[in-house]
């Protein structure tokens, strides 16, 4: 939950992520470094998987963590890239963009597509398949995952894949869930109130950069995995966004873990229903990628 100082709620939030999330997949390299961005060096961690990389370089995730644009690291989502990297297969880069209230919006938008370009402009020196590099995340970080593959469709450098874990896409929060689940499942409305007035003006909550619904289309992106839960505010948003994709053309691997909250990717150490989601959810993430 939000509100008060914002190092109090940042303490919080890895606490809280460090009680309830699982143990770590088995890697075989952990590497830190950064890429260039506009407000200066962008950290990210890249894993690699166990073994011989194939010819080419590995397949790459590039994983944008969630916790509203105002709190979250390498760090509250380092066990939960080891098994998406463990179970997927495939090399993950997370990327740690600036956060709000420091860096308001348009800032982790910028952050995420410079993270694409230096991955991608870096690959192959790092064992990495620059023509199988996907977008990802979790909350706020698939919000800027489905924001890059938007940005970036037909670009030179563009994703090849994007794997959305119960995105926000709306933040005029307009879909019915807002109403249904407003109270009681973690991520409340007073939470997203809190998020919103730290990280975006109301007179921007349509831009297309902050809110994928509102571009004005959604042809040619790249091929998507869109995960919800069944007790989350997002959910119809993410529904409904899924769909927006598929009536586009887009093929899209679609389903809600119907007993879950939002957050579960952090929760597999004390959700059983979780660590079988989070798995799902690798296996698919391998299908796209290697497809």
């Amino acid at each position: 939950r939000g509100g008060g100082p914002i190092h109090e709620a940042r303490r919080r939030a890895r606490l809280q992520m460090a009680l309830l999330d699982g143990p770590p997949g088995r890697v075989g390299s952990v590497v830190d470094a950064t890429v260039s961005g506009a407000g200066g060096p962008i950290p990210i961690r890249r894993y690699s998987p166990t073994g011989k990389a194939p010819e080419g370089g590995w397949p790459v995730l590039i994983w944008y963590h969630g916790g509203g644009f105002v709190f979250g690291d390498l760090w509250t989502h380092d066990a939960a890239c080891r098994r998406l990297c463990a179970e997927a297969g495939v090399a993950v880069v997370a990327a740690h963009y600036r956060l709000a209230p420091e860096a308001p919006f348009p800032a982790a938008w910028h952050d995420a597509l410079a993270v694409l370009d230096g991955v991608v402009t870096g690959a192959e020196a790092i064992g990495i398949d620059p023509k199988r590099v996907g977008v990802g995340g979790d909350s706020a970080g698939a919000n800027l995952a489905a924001g890059v593959s938007l940005a970036r469709r037909g670009a030179r450098i563009a994703p090849v894949a994007q794997v959305l874990l119960y995105p926000p896409v709306d933040m005029t929060r307009s879909f019915p869930s807002h109403q249904t689940l407003r109270e009681g499942y973690i991520l409340d409305e007073a939470t997203i109130d809190w998020f919103l007035e730290l990280f975006i003006k109301p007179e921007q909550h349509r831009d297309p950069r902050a809110s994928p619904w509102f571009s004005k289309s959604v042809e040619g992106v790249c091929p998507a995995i869109v995960v919800t839960a069944g007790f989350d505010p997002l959910r119809d948003e993410g529904h409904a966004y899924a769909a927006r994709l598929r009536a586009a053309g887009v093929p899209v691997e679609a389903w809600c873990e119907d007993g879950l909250i939002h957050g579960f990717l952090t929760m597999t150490g004390a959700v059983a229903a979780a660590r079988t989601a989070c798995t799902t959810l690798a296996h698919a993430t391998r299908r796209l990628l290697l497809a």
